[in-house]
């Protein structure tokens, strides 16, 4: 595994996500992983519910996301940019494989998984 390539979605452990509080659409959901390009604090982000989840530990406490009026990072308080309009932007983003395996989000995948 290339620590640097960025975690795809479809790694993602959907089932394990589920089991843990993340079903919002009965099943029907899709999750990608986000950071803040400023502090780099990791969040899972839900597509078709349009929710973020903030602490990797409890998947209770999230934010109904509307990128209209992007969210604040609940680390730094700045607020997140539109990442499509910016590639620059979308890079900084981007969760790596070495950013999931060090953080508390690990669990979302099984190859960084250790517990």
């Amino acid at each position: 595994m290339d620590l640097k390539a960025e975690v795809p979605k479809d790694s993602l452990d959907t089932p394990e996500i589920i089991r843990r509080g993340g079903d919002k659409l009965g099943g029907n959901e899709e999750y990608g992983l986000m950071k803040c390009p400023y502090c780099q604090f990791i969040y899972l982000y839900e597509y078709e519910a349009d929710t973020i989840y903030l602490n990797p530990l409890d998947l209770e406490e999230n934010d109904g996301a509307s990128w209209g009026d992007p969210p604040d990072c609940i680390k730094c308080d700045k607020k997140f940019p539109q990442p499509w309009l910016d590639e620059e932007m979308k890079k900084r983003m981007t969760v790596s494989w070495e950013d999931l395996k060090n953080s508390e989000w690990r669990w979302v995948t099984q190859e960084t998984r250790t517990d």
